[in-house]
């Protein structure tokens, strides 16, 4: 119920405030009173704001893969973790805007031996045109596939092997 709310709340663009009248109300009824009293709780806003590192010519945000695999094993149904996670990248770059301006290149994962889960998005590239220097571009991408792939992922308790 708490994901469709949340999904609800932006889904129709409404205000941290309109969301926290909401919630208010919603926890009155005691079906609800578990219900967080904040939009943020519902929303899992990062405590953290992003860090935007400068590749030349825009601005590129990483993600920690680490968290978000295990932020996507926690949302998954699967009852059953593979021991071994196999995981897909990619990137590729597009327009935002029809002249050109606005050039986004993500860097999404994708777990593959799981099925039904959601692309992760690693890292995003915004920027005038592509990344001048690629190395740039996949330099915080490449340092933390390699620690995850040294470490592996701890996961309830259980050590999960990236491959």
């Amino acid at each position: 119920f708490q994901d469709r709310l949340a999904t609800c709340f932006v889904n129709n663009n409404l205000t941290h405030v309109q969301c926290n009248n909401i919630l208010s109300i919603l926890r009155t009824h005691t079906c609800f009173s578990s219900l967080p009293k904040d939009v943020r709780t519902l929303l899992q806003t990062p405590r953290t704001p992003a860090v935007v590192s400068k590749v030349d010519p825009g601005n590129y945000i990483h993600f920690s893969l680490k968290s978000e695999i295990i932020k996507t094993l926690s949302l998954s149904l699967i009852s059953n973790v593979p021991h071994e996670l196999e995981i897909d990248f990619n990137t590729d770059g597009c327009n935002l805007d029809r002249s050109g301006n606005i050039h986004i290149w993500p860097i999404q994962c994708r777990l593959a031996n799981i099925t039904n889960t959601k692309p992760i998005v690693i890292g995003i590239y915004c920027g005038a045109e592509k990344p001048h220097n690629a190395n740039l571009f996949f330099e915080k991408f490449v340092s933390d596939v390699n620690a995850v792939i040294t470490n592996g992922i701890l996961f309830n308790g259980n050590k999960i092997a990236i491959r």
